[in-house]
């Protein structure tokens, strides 16, 4: 569990200053409106606690142009002091004008944003920025039933402000984790942590690559390399199964993504926040992974290896070369693991949890899907009970 001790990713709100906000909200829409907030959004990452890569400008940005289903009803909302915006929530509308049909607006969801959040000034009180936007949002978006937050961090402003709601319903549950490797004590400390099998056979993985041919780690982040590297991550994450004559989920087969991850790398590197890391045998890659910096962290967005070297667990060799170049750098905090898939126990990561919460406006749609939500886990079990003691009945004839 993240605490407030816990500085590398841990998302903290500023609720106890005792301070109150009382800001003026707007709202613009689409690429264009996010354009007129550039200067005001990366002026406010550095008051976000953390800063986290979901919440930078570069990520929106990218994702208003390349995963948006329809980016011109992207609204994002502002809240501010005079002419200060202190907070930013970026919202996708859906649902239609007539009146029976549901009104949702939700944080920019997609299957590559791995996690979501708002943008706000950490020393606002997050209780009293969270009434303020629902006061206006009726005025603003005209009317809602429910505000969807998929995948938000748990403890961060949004979160906070959420748990603290008592003005409107609320429902809330976990929603998975997000892993990461603390670094604060350099590759020697870290290392700590991982049990005596588990370091001797990363030594021995490392040893059968290096019999294999010539063994070269790079991490690459200057502009003029990052398209080679970026052509190398495509090929590598698309080999497989992933690829075209796999499932077709790799990047590559995807127009939109192939897009997105290279807005990501191109205006990435040129601001010094997108790294690439590769792992190569005589020349040629054999693992890879695709990162974005925020705030002393590296995440690790996108991870990919050879096939073809499996029985050396390219990737975990990589890892380890990765944490032990980036470990042992001052300005590093922590490695991100972004999700908590099943491989990534054995590295013992800490994990944040992220939470699924919906906040209802006073509506018969909000009504009923509030009361859908509660009553499920019961209905679902009353028909699981009931197919059972159907094939039970069965069975004894």
């Amino acid at each position: 569990m993240i605490t407030s001790e816990d500085p590398a990713l841990a998302g903290r709100t500023g609720t106890d200053t005792g301070r109150r906000a009382n800001p003026g909200t707007h709202v613009v829409f689409g690429h264009n409106g996010l354009s007129t907030l550039r200067t005001a959004w990366k002026d406010l990452e550095q008051y976000a606690r953390p800063s986290a890569f979901y919440q930078q400008y570069l990520w929106m940005d990218g994702y208003l142009r390349f995963l948006a289903d329809a980016p011109e009803r992207v609204a994002f909302l502002t809240v501010g002091e005079g002419d200060r915006i202190r907070g930013i929530l970026p919202l996708q509308l859906a649902g239609g004008a007539r009146p029976w049909h549901r009104r949702v607006a939700t944080l920019p969801n997609h299957s590559h944003l791995p996690v979501a959040d708002g943008l706000f000034d950490f020393r606002l009180d997050a209780e009293a920025t969270l009434e303020e936007i629902l006061v206006n949002l009726d005025e603003h978006l005209g009317g809602y039933d429910w505000i969807d937050l998929p995948r938000i961090p748990e403890g961060s402003f949004l979160d906070a402000g959420i748990s603290r709601l008592r003005s409107v319903p609320v429902w809330r549950q976990p929603a998975g984790a997000s892993n990461w490797l603390p670094c604060g004590e350099g590759y020697e400390g870290f290392q700590k942590r991982l049990s005596g099998h588990f370091r001797r056979n990363l030594r021995r993985l490392g040893q059968r690559a290096g019999a294999l041919g010539t063994l070269n780690y790079r991490s690459v982040c200057e502009p003029a390399q990052i398209r080679n590297a970026f052509d190398s991550f495509l090929e590598i994450e698309g080999s497989g199964w992933k690829g075209k004559e796999g499932e077709g989920t790799a990047i590559q087969c995807h127009a939109d993504l192939v897009g997105f991850y290279r807005h990501l790398a191109l205006t990435g590197s040129a601001s010094g926040k997108c790294v690439i890391n590769l792992l190569e045998l005589d020349g040629s890659p054999i693992a890879v992974q695709f990162c974005l910096l925020s705030d002393g962290v590296l995440n690790l967005l996108k991870i990919g290896y050879s096939e073809k070297f499996k029985h050396v667990s390219p990737g975990f060799v990589l890892l380890d070369m990765v944490l032990r170049d980036w470990g042992e750098r001052d300005e590093i905090r922590a490695v991100s693991l972004v999700t908590d898939t099943a491989w990534q126990s054995i590295w013992r990561p800490v994990s944040l949890p992220l939470v699924h919460a919906r906040v209802y406006n006073r509506s018969w749609a909000g009504a009923a899907d509030r009361l859908w939500r509660r009553t499920r886990p019961h209905v679902k079990h009353v028909v699981k009970s009931a197919t059972a003691a159907v094939r039970r009945s069965g069975n004894t004839r």
